[in-house]
C-alpha cells in the first residue's frame, strides 16, 4: 500500500512515536490510548496515511518531531501568524520525510484566501523576512532571477506565473535608467517558461539556458503546491533552499530546479492549492474508524480502498481564480520588499507607476 510521493519516490509515512497531528498542535498519547489536549490517539496500523504532500511541516508532524535528522523550530509572528521552520539536517532525515536536505519555513496565514489588504500586507512582510534570510540579500549586481513555474491556464496551478507577473523587474534599466529606480533596487528579471505540452520545452531546460547566459546570483522558482490538509489550502506559504521539482503538487515531476543542476542557489517558494481526494477522504473516516469495534484487517483495506478509488483526483477552492490572484499578489508583493529593500506600500506605488 504505497503511493509516489511529491519528491517522486515510494514511501510509507506512519506514525512512530508520539507524532504532532498537523492542525492539532498537541501531542498524543499513544501509550494509552486516550486523547491529550485536543490530539488523537493514533488510529491503529491500518492507519499508515500514504499521503501526497509537498508541505515539509507535514512531513515532519506525521513522523515526530524527534526524529533525527530534523529541527523544527515554531514562533509567532503579528496577529496569529505562525512561522514553523523545519531543518532536514541529515540523510536519514531526508528519508524520513521525503524531502532533500536544507531548510523549510512554513508562514501559516489563516485568512490569507480573504484578500483583505492588512492581512495580505503581514503575510508579504513575514514572508518578505523569511525570504531575505535565505537569499543573503546584498552584495553582488549579478540579478535575481524570478521564475513563475506552472501552466497558466490551470487555474489551481497559476500562481507561478501570475506572481511573475508582479515583479518589479529592473535588469533592463541598471545603466543609463538606473535614476527611475528605486534607491535600493537590485537588478532582478523575471519569466514565466510555460508548461512542456504547450511549448515542447522542459521547464528545467529553459531556466538553465537562462542561467548560462544571464548568469543570475539566484533563481526564486515559485509554484502551487499540494497539501495533506483541506484547512491548508491558499493559508500556508512554504519558502525552502532545497530547489524545487515542477509540477509536483499535482503529481507531474519534471527534473529538479536546484542547485546541482542550475548552477547557482535555488529559493523554492509555494502556496498551497489542491489537496488529493485520498487525503481528503482518509480524513473524513479515520475518526469513525479510530472508534468503532472494526476488524483491524478490515480498517486496513478501508482505507487501501479509498486510496485506491481516489487515485490522483485533487480538490481545489469553488472561487481558486480569486484565491490564486490573490496568493500571487502577496508573493510578488513580497519578493520585490525582499529584493528591492522596499516596503509593502512602496512596492505597491512602484508597480502602479510602471503599469
Amino acid at each position: 500500500m504505497k503511493n509516489k510521493s511529491a519528491y517522486g519516490q515510494k514511501i510509507a509515512v506512519g506514525y512512530p512515536g508520539k507524532p504532532v497531528y498537523p492542525g492539532m498542535g498537541n501531542q498524543c498519547d499513544y501509550g494509552r490510548g486516550v486523547r491529550n489536549g485536543g490530539g488523537q490517539r493514533p488510529p491503529g496500523r491500518y492507519a499508515m496515511n500514504f499521503f501526497r504532500t509537498d508541505m515539509a511541516v507535514e512531513s515532519a508532524q506525521a513522523v515526530g518531531r524527534s526524529v533525527r535528522g530534523l529541527q523544527v523550530e515554531e514562533r509567532t509572528e503579528g496577529e496569529g501568524i505562525k512561522v514553523t521552520v523545519v531543518d532536514v539536517t541529515d540523510a536519514y532525515g531526508e528519508k524520513m520525510v521525503n524531502k532533500p536536505m536544507g531548510r523549510y519555513v512554513t508562514i501559516d496565514v489563516p485568512d490569507m484566501a480573504l484578500g483583505d489588504i492588512p492581512t495580505n500586507k503581514e503575510a508579504a512582510r513575514i514572508f518578505a523576512q523569511e525570504l531575505e534570510k535565505l537569499l543573503q540579500v546584498g552584495g553582488e549586481d549579478a540579478p535575481y532571477l524570478v521564475v513563475g513555474v506552472g501552466n497558466r491556464s490551470v487555474t489551481a496551478d497559476s500562481v507561478g506565473p501570475l506572481a511573475a507577473e508582479g515583479i518589479i523587474v529592473t535588469r533592463h534599466m541598471f545603466g543609463e535608467l538606473r535614476e527611475f529606480l528605486p534607491p535600493k533596487a537590485r537588478s532582478a528579471c523575471a519569466i514565466a517558461p510555460g508548461v512542456l505540452g504547450e511549448t515542447g520545452l522542459e521547464t528545467g531546460e529553459v531556466i538553465k539556458s537562462l542561467v548560462e547566459e544571464i548568469k543570475p546570483r539566484a533563481v526564486i522558482a515559485i509554484d502551487s503546491l499540494a497539501a495533506q490538509k483541506p484547512q491548508r489550502i491558499a493559508a500556508s506559504i512554504q519558502v525552502a533552499n532545497t530547489g524545487i521539482s515542477p509540477g509536483s503538487g499535482l503529481g507531474n515531476n519534471r527534473p529538479r530546479l536546484d542547485k546541482a543542476y542550475l548552477g547557482v542557489p535555488v529559493i523554492a517558494v509555494g502556496v498551497p492549492m489542491v489537496v488529493y481526494a485520498s487525503s481528503i477522504a482518509y480524513e473524513a473516516s479515520s475518526s469513525a474508524l479510530e472508534d468503532a469495534d472494526v476488524p483491524e484487517r478490515v480498517k486496513e483495506r478501508l482505507v487501501e480502498m479509498l486510496n485506491t478509488s481516489c487515485g490522483d483526483l485533487v480538490v481545489t477552492p469553488k472561487d481558486v481564480d480569486a484565491i490564486a490572484d490573490n496568493c500571487a499578489a502577496i508573493l510578488s508583493s513580497g519578493i520585490n520588499m525582499a529584493i528591492h529593500d522596499l516596503s509593502y506600500d512602496e512596492a505597491a506605488e512602484y508597480q502602479l507607476s510602471l503599469s
